[in-house]
């Protein structure tokens, strides 16, 4: 029969390392996909965010709330949790987005502010090519 292993320290630092490289090239392969790119720019440009928080200043990545990003040469979908502020407050925003022939469409995003109201923007909106923040 085998015996178990007692884990030693080298192998629990190790298994740290590789799990904190793991999250690393995870975090940043997604800041820079196309999706995730067409998110921001929606939340940044958007009249219907805008009406929420006001003139968008800030949109962080909420990383740990979870993503999901799947695409190929056919299309795709990706989802992404966001906190947007802007003059009138901030809330935490999911944007849906769907991919066809390249080009990424949000197709709902799920609005919570503050206060714990919640409203949902639908439609399939274009994403514009370049919105500056602020």
């Amino acid at each position: 029969m085998w015996r178990l292993m007692v884990p030693k320290a080298r192998h629990i630092v190790a298994l740290i390392v590789f799990a904190s490289l793991l999250f690393a090239v995870l975090y940043f392969t997604e800041r820079h996909s196309d999706s995730y790119k067409a998110a921001e720019r929606f939340l940044a440009s958007d009249a219907r965010v805008a009406s929420v928080v006001g003139p968008v200043t800030r949109v962080e990545f909420k990383f740990w709330e979870g993503f999901q990003a799947v695409s190929s040469s056919n299309g795709g979908e990706a989802q992404y949790t966001f906190e947007v502020n802007g003059s009138k407050g901030s809330s935490i925003i999911e944007v849906h987005l769907r991919s066809s022939s390249g080009v990424w469409r949000v197709v709902t995003a799920d609005v919570r502010a503050v206060d714990g109201s919640t409203s949902r923007i639908v439609g399939m909106t274009l994403v514009p090519a370049a919105v500056p923040l602020g």
